[in-house]
């Protein structure tokens, strides 16, 4: 038995703030390395008495892993809520048949280096669930693959990157799942539009 279908979504919007966090971020950190190595030229890498620390270095160095790592802490939680949301969705809508439920879809996401599996596996198995609905080739799960492996590598490692490979892989997903809920929603209307029919014939019989 089929449920009711999920959301449709536009995540357009996660992709210009994926940018927006790149650009940004990247900025930041350029222009905080920028004032590291200035601080540095002027004191002569003098060390810090108080500190133990070369101070114009130290402080730079820690406003750049700043920048760099908050980009992806908030996309993050946005992309876990959003893996819940549409397993929980699926799972309603195959009548819990579908394998992955919404718990354990962002559970495992918290598991030391198995994430790193997961956070892959998770996306690419549901769009490969997607096009047995909807045909061979309509969300291309080798691609939401190769997005979320980048999302992590090279996506881990250089700032806001990770944040971006994410949004692409989401909006593959989503509009799969838009899709889907649309032809389900069509077809749903149309069996109405036959059944009313059907029933202003028998009454007028």
């Amino acid at each position: 038995m089929i449920g009711e279908p999920g959301k449709s979504r536009d995540l357009r919007w996660f992709l210009i703030c994926a940018c927006i966090a790149l650009t940004t971020a990247g900025s930041m950190q350029v222009l905080q390395w920028g004032n590291r190595r200035a601080g540095i030229e002027q004191v002569g890498s003098r060390p810090d008495r108080n500190s133990g620390h070369d101070s114009p270095g130290f402080d730079g160095l820690g406003s750049a892993c700043f920048t760099s790592r908050f980009p992806r802490t908030w996309t993050g939680d946005l992309w876990l809520v959003w893996l819940y949301k549409i397993h929980a969705e699926m799972r309603n809508y195959t009548g819990g048949r579908y394998p992955i439920s919404p718990g354990k879809a962002v559970g495992f996401c918290f598991i030391p280096f198995y994430n790193l599996y997961w956070m892959v596996y998770a996306p690419f198995k549901m769009a490969q669930n997607l096009e047995t609905f909807l045909g061979e080739g309509t969300v291309q799960p080798n691609q939401v693959m190769v997005f979320q492996i980048l999302s992590i590598v090279p996506g881990e490692f250089i700032t806001g990157l990770g944040a971006l490979f994410d949004a692409l892989a989401m909006l593959k997903v989503q509009r799969g799942l838009n899709e889907l809920w649309d032809r389900v929603r069509t077809a749903a209307a149309a069996r109405t539009d036959v059944q009313i029919e059907g029933a202003a014939r028998g009454g007028s019989a």
